[in-house]
C-alpha cells in the first residue's frame, strides 16, 4: 500500500510557520456535517480540537485508491494542492493517514458552491460574475504559472464561496505540465 505521508515534499521553515497544523492524526478533529460525497472521497466540516479552527476534512479510503490503482494521483493532488498558494484556489492545510484513509485538511469555504447559488438566487448580475470570473481566471493563471493545469476528465471543476464573497477553485483534477 503506498503511503501519501511524504507526498507533498519538505517544506522550507517560513512555510511549516505559516500551516494550520502539523504532524496530525483523525484523534484531533472533531467530524461534523457532511459537506459532499464523490467518487473517492467524502468531505466533512470538521474542527481541530487544540486550534479550534475550523476545516473542510476529505477522507479517501485505501483500499478504493489501490482498486482504481490511483495512488500515484492522489499523492500528485497533494504535492500540486500544497505548491499551490493564492486566494481562488481552496487551501490545503495538511495532509495524514492511517492504515485505512488518507485526509486532507482543506479551507473551509463556508458560502457553498457556485451551482447552489445559482440555483437559490437566479443568475448573477453582469458586475458580480465579470468579478468571479476574474477570480477564477486569476486563479488558472496561478496554476498555469506554476507548471499546473486542470483536467476535466472525471469531473467539472468546483467553485466554492468562500467567506469573504469570493470564489475558490477547488475539486479539480490537475496534472504537472512542462511547457506552454
Amino acid at each position: 500500500m503506498a503511503t501519501f505521508s511524504r507526498a507533498a515534499g519538505t517544506a522550507s521553515h517560513h512555510r511549516r510557520k505559516r500551516r494550520l497544523l502539523t504532524a496530525l492524526c483523525i484523534d484531533d478533529f472533531d467530524v461534523g456535517q457532511l459537506i459532499g460525497r464523490g467518487g473517492f472521497a467524502t468531505v466533512y466540516r470538521a474542527r481541530h480540537r487544540r486550534s479550534g479552527k475550523v476545516c473542510a476534512l476529505k477522507i479517501m479510503e485505501k483500499e478504493s485508491i489501490a482498486r482504481y490503482r490511483m495512488e500515484d494521483r492522489v499523492a500528485q493532488e497533494i504535492r500540486i494542492h500544497a505548491s499551490l498558494r493564492c486566494d481562488g484556489i481552496v487551501r490545503l492545510h495538511g495532509h495524514f493517514e492511517d492504515a485505512d484513509h488518507v485526509y486532507l485538511v482543506l479551507e473551509l469555504c463556508e458560502g457553498g458552491n457556485l451551482y447552489r447559488l445559482l440555483k437559490l438566487h437566479g443568475p448573477l448580475r453582469e458586475r458580480e460574475a465579470a468579478k468571479l470570473i476574474k477570480q477564477l481566471l486569476q486563479a488558472l493563471l496561478h496554476m498555469h504559472d506554476r507548471g499546473v493545469r486542470s483536467e476535466a476528465t472525471d469531473a467539472t471543476p468546483t467553485y466554492d464561496i468562500s467567506p469573504a464573497k469570493t470564489v475558490a477553485l477547488c475539486g479539480y483534477s490537475c496534472r504537472w505540465f512542462t511547457g506552454t
